[in-house]
Order: structure tokens, then sequence, then C-alpha cells
């Protein structure tokens, strides 16, 4: 019995994973529930138990900066830039190619206009975090491609300092558990860089909020 427990309990997260995902129509384009989740009535596009992940890690953590790459509607960048100015500390660093539409202006937050995966804007962002010591978050939440991604972990993991986070976000694509349509994504693309950097590793307590839409995506830096 204790062995039919957990795998009945994965199959239900995973069921409710799945209809969450796709709640309110077609996630390509529909207005589905996690679609829906606003920071400042900003779209955050995010699981709001991922949210309040990041609120943990962040008030745990205390960095000198978050870098995030992929700034889409800028929800997740001022959120983060609230929560470091509670902290009173901290500076946000957002890359996106185009601005944010309804993104507010914040003391705490700087959008970088350019395509992370150009190694020119990969070394202004390692030039702006050199100038300061501190904690360093990075959030991969750009283009979702398996070979994207793989050029972003090589760009930007060396930026996560011992003890924080790097976070690659969707990696629940490509049918884990959701969007089977999508091809080779995030998780894909972890699975065959991981190995090679034993100084990551998946941390399962930032999983406790029954579904997340980073399965295995949340790496601590050892």
């Amino acid at each position: 019995m204790t062995e039919i427990v957990p795998a009945f309990a994965a199959d239900v997260a995973d069921q409710f994973h799945r209809m969450y995902w796709a709640a309110g129509g077609d996630d390509r384009d529909g207005d589905v529930a996690w679609k829906r989740c606003r920071w400042r009535d900003v779209p955050l596009h995010k699981f709001p138990g991922d949210v309040m992940t990041y609120a943990r890690l962040i008030f745990q953590l205390r960095p000198r900066w978050i870098v995030e790459l992929g700034t889409l509607f800028g929800g997740s960048a001022l959120f983060f830039a609230d929560l470091l100015e509670l902290l009173n500390k901290g500076q946000v660093i957002t890359v996106d190619v185009d601005p944010p539409p309804c993104l507010p202006p914040h003391p705490r937050l700087r959008f970088i206009r350019g395509d992370c995966h150009d190694p020119r804007v990969a070394e202004w962002v390692h030039d702006l975090v050199a100038e300061r010591r501190g904690p360093v978050l990075v959030t991969l939440d750009a283009d979702h491609r398996a070979e994207a991604v793989r050029r972003q972990l090589d760009l930007y993991a060396d930026l996560v300092t011992r003890g924080s986070y790097l976070v690659v976000e969707d990696t629940n694509l490509n049918g884990h558990p959701v969007a089977p349509y999508f091809g080779p994504g995030p998780a894909e693309a972890l699975a065959e860089w991981l190995p090679d950097h034993p100084e990551f590793a998946a941390d399962p307590s930032c999983e406790g909020h029954l579904i997340t839409m980073s399965p295995g995506g949340w790496l601590r830096r050892r």
C-alpha cells in the first residue's frame, strides 16, 4: 500500500496540473487559468504556488541581484522588485527583445532590451552583476525551445552564487505533463545539461505546492 499511494498521488497531481493548465480554453491562445495570475494588475503568467516559492527563496536568500530572462508583460519582474524593496536591498535585471507594454517604473528594476542569446547581452549582464557582490538568483523564462534553453544555461548559469538558485521555467512542457505538442523544451535541455554540471541539483523543497510549472527545474547551486 505504501508504494501505491505515492504513485496515485502523483497521478492525481498530474491530472490537476493538466486541468489547471488548460482550464478556460486552449493554452496557446485562450484565457486559461495560469494566465490570469497578476501582480499589481500586471500579468504574471505563473502558477500561484510558484510565485509563493519565489517569495520564500527571495526572503531566505536576500539576493543582491535577480536576473530574469524573458520579461513578457513584466509582472514577475515587478513582483521580484517589490519584494526586494521590502528587503531594502537588491536589484532586478530583466532581459527581453521587446519592451513590456505595461511595466511601471521601479527603482529596483532595470529592463535590458536585447536578445538574451546574444553573447554581447550576456556580457553586459555579467558586467552589471560584477559591480556588486552578493547572492545572485537567475530565472530562465525566455525562448523555451530546447536549443534556446541550452544556450541560456551556457550563458548565464555561472552567474548563480553558491547556495542560490537557477530556475529553469516551464519544464512541464512537451508532456511533462502538459503541452505534448510542444516538442523538445526546457526539460529536455536540462536533461542534457545537468549531468555535466554537478554543482547544480534539483531542490524538491521548491515543489511543495502540489504542482509547479518547473518540475525538476528549481536548481540549487552547491
